[in-house]
């Protein structure tokens, strides 16, 4: 009888002995796979954090190339705006005491502005017996730019300050490539547009203390002129 507990006991303890184990195992297993998913959960967040930020910053760039801010595109205006033809009236970066100080230590380039403003037609000045009309609608135009493209493409600081003048007169199609006026008494195989006319005209400018290459050649509005095509049917 005694045998029979001895055995008995020694069976339960046995098996206690087993399901301890395995639930020690258990727990084990479920800390681990608790430990992988957090690494993996925390590799993960990272992973979309870099990915998040690699979004924002290609998403940024993308926005600015094809969809500028406001802020941005309200700049592009002011400078189209203040630049027509590509001649920048206004100008934030414009050194003004700089060039001064440049004319006023080198007496032989203030000469050459002596009557340049005098130069200048006065478009408001015509004879009044003259009946003249253009074939295109003009505007009539006199800037004096800070800042321009050479003919190189190269941007240029103007001198054009105070009584250091060097003034520039064109007329502005109204419509680049419109049509021309009174078309309609024209034979209908001929096609004519009015179109804006440019020539080169040579300024003064300022490159640092050169007092070697103080001018420059730029690509100006001139004119505009209704051009006659002749179409064959």
């Amino acid at each position: 009888m005694k045998i029979y507990v001895i055995m008995g006991l020694y069976t339960i303890a046995l098996l206690v002995m087993i399901l301890t184990r395995l639930n020690g195992s258990h727990s084990r297993s479920q800390s681990h796979h608790f430990s992988q998913f957090r690494n993996t959960t925390r590799l993960r967040n990272v992973t979309n954090t870099a990915n998040s930020k690699y979004k924002s910053e290609h998403q940024e760039t993308y926005m600015g190339m094809a969809f500028p801010d406001p802020t941005m595109q309200s700049r592009r205006y002011k400078k189209t705006e203040s630049c027509p033809e590509g001649l920048c009236e206004y100008t934030d970066d414009y050194p003004m005491d700089i060039i001064e100080n440049f004319l006023e230590s080198t007496p032989k380039l203030k000469e050459y502005f002596n009557g340049l403003v005098n130069n200048l037609p006065d478009i408001n000045n015509r004879d009044p017996f003259a009946e003249e009309e253009t074939l295109c609608s003009v505007t009539k135009k006199t800037v004096f730019p800070k800042k321009a493209l050479n003919l190189n493409k190269e941007e240029k600081t103007i001198i054009n300050q105070g009584p250091y003048k060097q003034g520039i007169e064109y007329d502005l199609c109204g419509t680049d490539g419109g049509t021309c006026k009174y078309t309609e008494n024209f034979p209908e195989n001929m096609q004519a547009t009015c179109k804006q006319k440019y020539n080169v005209r040579r300024l003064m400018v300022y490159n640092g203390n050169d007092t070697n290459r103080v001018f420059d050649d730029f690509r100006v509005p001139s004119c505009c002129v209704c051009m006659i095509k002749t179409t064959v049917h």
